[in-house]
């Protein structure tokens, strides 16, 4: 009697055991998902925003009078208000990135937002999406990235800092002090799993990447350090097992000189970034008469993957078109010098630019 009646209790815990396993396997694949809902929400208000830019594309404006409604970023600025209150103007075209050539494939269909700017007619659209993406990113206080797997926080991770910085400049637009501007914009932050997660510690803590800003760096080299009790500098709690330097070429805070903002997921994260870094070289590599001109992403990219100026200029020739190559060549053959000692670094322009990958423009 005992024995039969022992069957149905190890049946009953074998299917929560099977139960519990699957809850748990599928949890981080919803996380994942979560990050890509809340990307595509907020990359949809810039194209549902795209119109024809009637000023000249790098103008700013200052605030005017704001709507607002209660605040997404968390914890610290709870009381903050969403504003949809600048200057937003976007284009859809084949346009050039610096120094592209000017039938580049890489830039066909891309919404480019060299302004922001939502008008009265527009405005009731940005506030509805605006309560969508809401209730999204407060999914994101449930969420443990830790229990995703590497693929899957290196893809999580990359759309939320995307989301978050253009949700940030969609708040509190750009102001005359652009410094200060920059410092709002990349400290707004997300409520992570109980943890007040900004676009800095994402880049620098998590990913293990330096920030494309000239600024910050510089002053990250200033600030000490967060040591825990055993002496150490602490380690963020959500730090990815090794950095991703590779990062580099899907983060955008929406400069003219970062790369293109498009949908990352877990499965193909790593042929996305390879090919994102293709399209990236092929677009801001440039060949003049006494120079090799490379953006400075590639500088920061080189330095946190630990690779020598020759050993990047070789993932350049290699990754650049055969026109590109040929351009190479024969400006070595003109210098009489190796290719890695023509390599002039163009300036990292930080003057506000979107560019919405066509992924995420459809």
């Amino acid at each position: 009697m005992s024995e039969v009646s022992s069957r149905p209790a190890s049946k009953h815990s074998s299917l929560v055991n099977f139960l519990n396993a699957s809850i748990s396997d599928y949890v981080p694949k919803i996380s994942c998902k979560l990050s890509e809902d809340i990307l595509g929400c907020i990359a949809s208000v810039y194209c549902k925003l795209a119109s024809t830019p009637s000023q000249d594309a790098e103008s700013v404006t200052s605030p005017s009078h704001s709507v607002s409604s209660s605040s997404t970023f968390s914890p610290r600025r709870r009381n903050d208000s969403w504003s949809p209150r600048y200057t937003f103007d976007a284009t859809t075209s084949p346009r050039r990135y610096p120094y592209q050539k000017e039938n580049s494939e890489q830039n066909i269909g891309m919404i480019i937002v060299p302004r922001i700017h939502i008008d009265a007619g527009k405005f009731e659209y940005a506030s509805k999406m605006l309560e969508t993406i809401r209730s999204l990113i407060q999914r994101l206080e449930k969420i443990d990235p830790t229990k995703m797997t590497h693929e899957e926080q290196l893809c999580f991770w990359i759309n939320i800092h995307n989301a978050l910085v253009m949700h940030a400049f969609l708040a509190y637009g750009i102001h005359d002090k652009r410094l200060k501007s920059t410092d709002m914009i990349l400290k707004a932050a997300y409520n992570v799993g109980g943890e007040s997660v900004n676009a800095q510690t994402i880049q620098n803590s998590i990913l293990g990447c330096q920030s494309h800003r000239p600024s910050l760096w510089v002053r990250a080299l200033f600030t000490p350090a967060k040591r825990s009790l055993a002496g150490s500098t602490a380690r963020h709690p959500y730090a990815l097992h090794h950095s991703e330097p590779i990062a580099h070429f899907a983060l955008s805070t929406g400069t003219f000189s970062d790369p293109p903002v498009r949908l990352y997921t877990a499965k193909k994260i790593h042929h996305q970034l390879e090919r994102a870094r293709t399209e990236f070289i092929q677009a801001n590599v440039a060949v003049k008469k006494q120079a090799l001109l490379l953006p400075k992403v590639l500088h920061y990219y080189a330095k946190d993957a630990a690779l020598e100026l020759r050993h990047l200029v070789e993932l350049v020739c290699e990754s650049t078109s055969e026109t590109q190559r040929k351009e190479m060549a024969q400006l070595q053959h003109r210098l009489r010098r190796k290719i890695d000692k023509c390599v002039e670094w163009l300036p990292y322009k930080s003057n506000f630019r979107y560019v919405v990958h066509r992924d995420l423009a459809e």
